[in-house]
């Protein structure tokens, strides 16, 4: 007797064990766009409403709904293209030439070419899109404005430049080279500071003040330093820190290796969270305020986390992970895989599965009507995520059109975010444990009933 109670509260454990690991599904898959040839950059804007995608010679901007509402083709293959955060610039640059572009009520539009005489290593854009930074091989920093004129183009005489990050704010630059050196300069071209470290720099990145700054080194070493080059902490990690990221006000540090460890440090150097995956991690990002971070391992896993290492939701792209870029807020992210598909996520939250997307389209009509003022034709959608069970979710688009009367339209999209199939696995292994139990308990019962007859 007491062998079957304890089997049978080993049995209720395992099922309650089980049954705590089953999780909703927190993100939506808004959308997925496949490309005919080698994509090699995708950048997110801030508020995640718009993304530029740079592949093979081309470069495309597209709206949350996947809408293309620019397209340019470049006399090579682009190496880099970035978005301004406030959606106002685009920059994408070949391998000798960068090209602005400005957004308009519409579209973008191209601002200015401007050539180099040797090979552009990295480039990148404050926020506003004030300030253009670009590193090219002759050891040179070029600064443009938003009209890109120079603003100057120093020098860089201590090494080749090869990694550059600029400050939100516009104010600072700091460059990676060859030679084991990092340089620090501000947006008027002028030096700060130099310094030499143990390594060549594999990642960087800077916050939005420009006020800290941290970096990754070939020798498997972590740097958090100070505006002034004071190095406040350093860590050694397991593996190349391939790719690192601070938040805009540096509260963390977010580190991924090529030895597959994934590390979080706050800003004091504390190691807050670190995980081991199976593949290498090719890309991560933490979002501007801090909230979350994403990562993407060479496997083509795609991982999203609360600022405190909680894991909120996987997904799995098609094929190998590239990269992946964040909204401000962390509510959007965006990746590509490695057989060229571009992927638009939006984390819904643990608890909230309710999304609202809208748009508006006002269309002036040919048509002639007696009437005093011009005829227009407004759409709007509402885009509406209803949870109709547990593994489903049920996407509606409805549309009102209106001219002199009004007309509805129902139009209905369904997205299926289905469980991976080890929840639905723990479930019916919960559904079977409790009816093992019944089964059990019943058949007791009814031989004490069959004893106390007889």
């Amino acid at each position: 007797m007491q062998k079957l109670i304890k089997s049978i509260f080993l049995l209720v454990l395992a099922s309650l064990l089980l049954f705590s690991n089953i999780e909703a599904p927190s993100y939506i898959v808004n959308w997925k766009k496949s490309y005919n040839d080698t994509i090699s950059y995708i950048s997110l804007s801030g508020n995640g409403q718009e993304l530029v995608v740079a592949w093979n010679n081309k470069t495309e901007v597209l709206n949350a709904f996947s809408e293309t509402i620019f397209t340019y083709s470049f006399p090579s293959k682009l190496n880099i293209a970035k978005i301004s955060n406030n959606t106002n610039y685009m920059v994408a640059c070949i391998s000798n030439a960068c090209y602005l572009f400005k957004r308009g009520p519409t579209t973008y539009s191209l601002v200015k070419s401007v050539n180099f005489t040797s090979t552009v290593n990295d480039m990148d854009l404050s926020y506003d899109g004030s300030v253009i930074a670009i590193v090219t091989n002759d050891n040179k920093l070029h600064l443009l404005n938003s009209s890109g004129n120079y603003i100057t183009s120093p020098k860089v005489t201590s090494g080749t430049p090869i990694r550059l990050v600029i400050s939100g704010n516009s104010k600072f630059i700091l460059i990676g080279m060859i030679n084991n050196k990092i340089s620090f300069y501000d947006n008027k071209g002028n030096l700060q500071w130099e310094k030499n470290l143990s390594a060549s720099v594999k990642d960087m990145d800077i916050s939005y003040n420009g006020d800290f700054m941290a970096l990754g080194t070939s020798d498997n070493k972590v740097y958090f330093l100070y505006y002034d080059k004071t190095i406040i902490w350093n860590k050694n990690v397991t593996g190349l820190p391939y790719v690192i990221s601070i938040d805009d006000l540096s509260k963390y540090v977010v580190v991924g290796t090529l030895s597959n460890y994934l590390y979080l440090y706050d800003n004091l150097g504390n190691l807050k969270y670190t995980e081991i995956f199976l593949n290498p991690i090719n890309s991560l990002k933490i979002s501007s305020n801090g909230k979350y971070f994403a990562v993407l391992d060479n496997g083509g896993n795609l991982y999203y986390y609360e600022e405190n290492g909680s894991k909120l939701w996987t997904y799995r792209l098609s094929d190998l992970g590239k990269r992946l870029d964040l909204s401000y807020d962390g509510k959007i992210v965006i990746a590509f895989s490695q057989d060229n598909k571009v992927y638009y996520l939006s984390n819904i939250g643990e608890t909230t599965i309710t999304q609202t997307m809208t748009k508006t389209y006002t269309l002036v009509s040919n048509a002639t009507y007696t009437t005093y003022k011009n005829s227009t034709i407004t759409k709007t959608y509402t885009a509406t995520t209803t949870s109709i069970s547990n593994v489903t979710y049920l996407f509606t688009v409805t549309a009102t059109r209106s001219i002199t009367k009004t007309t509805t339209e129902n139009i209905t999209y369904t997205t299926t975010v289905v469980q991976p199939l080890y929840e639905n696995l723990t479930l019916v292994a919960v559904f079977v444990s409790l009816g093992i139990i019944f089964g059990i308990g019943l058949g007791y019962a009814i031989s004490r009933l069959r004893r106390s007859y007889y």
